[in-house]
């Protein structure tokens, strides 16, 4: 899987060498778009990683000190246009802004919290069984929650992109899919994110259900 990032630093053991630091200039014209959308304009590593997935899954990764705006709309203008190819690629931000979850309410990620985007060109699925997308997505992140507490933490969903742990939220996931016609699904994308040390800045307005993060909520 290759890997590119502006911040090797702080995610040494996503490689399984070393970082070669290069110019956007030598990467494939596919990654060349890829990395101007979604980078930051800082210097470029690139690296090889470990596949976290099924054997060949994903194809590459992109983990940004920052994300100045939303990697969610981003990934989803890029694959309107056909500019991701080959295979499934995942975007990480540690710190982001201009993020937003359902219905357009606006978010900020602060340090410490992580925001993963995914997008599928082709993802093999019929349009029908593309509307499972959503809820596979809430499961997966319950799931990695789960994993990643070593059972401390509990969390459940409220329908469908919201995942709480006693009635607070510590994380959403957003999905969208492009279907050509009723036959198939043209590509997918998701968003997941999860307060690992705070919550996110909310506008009040928005804050209907209150926010916490997987620190706070430890037993």
């Amino acid at each position: 899987m290759l890997l590119l990032s502006d911040c090797p630093e702080r995610v040494a053991g996503l490689a399984r060498g070393d970082w070669s630091d290069v110019h956007v200039d030598s990467l494939l014209p596919s990654d060349q778009v890829l990395w101007r959308a979604l980078g930051t304009g800082h210097r470029l590593w690139r690296g090889t990683g470990h596949n976290p997935g099924p054997p060949g899954f994903w194809s590459r990764a992109l983990i940004v000190a920052e994300a100045p705006s939303s990697q969610f709309d981003t990934l989803g203008e890029l694959l309107a246009c056909g500019l991701i190819r080959p295979g499934p690629t995942a975007c990480v931000a540690l710190p982001g802004r201009s993020f937003h979850g359902q219905r357009g309410r606006p978010w900020l990620s602060a340090p410490g919290n992580l925001h993963l985007c995914a997008a599928i060109p082709e993802p093999g699925l019929a349009a029908r069984e593309a509307r499972s997308l959503p809820m596979l997505s809430a499961v997966a992140l319950v799931d990695a929650v789960r994993s990643m507490t070593g059972g401390a933490l509990r969390p459940g969903i409220k329908w469908v992109n919201d995942v709480l742990v006693e009635g607070r939220k510590i994380g959403g996931v957003l999905t969208a899919t492009q279907t050509q016609g009723a036959a198939s699904a043209r590509f997918s994308w998701a968003s997941a994110s999860t307060w690992r040390r705070r919550h996110p800045c909310l506008p009040r307005r928005s804050c209907r259900r209150s926010a916490a993060s997987r620190r706070r909520e430890r037993p």
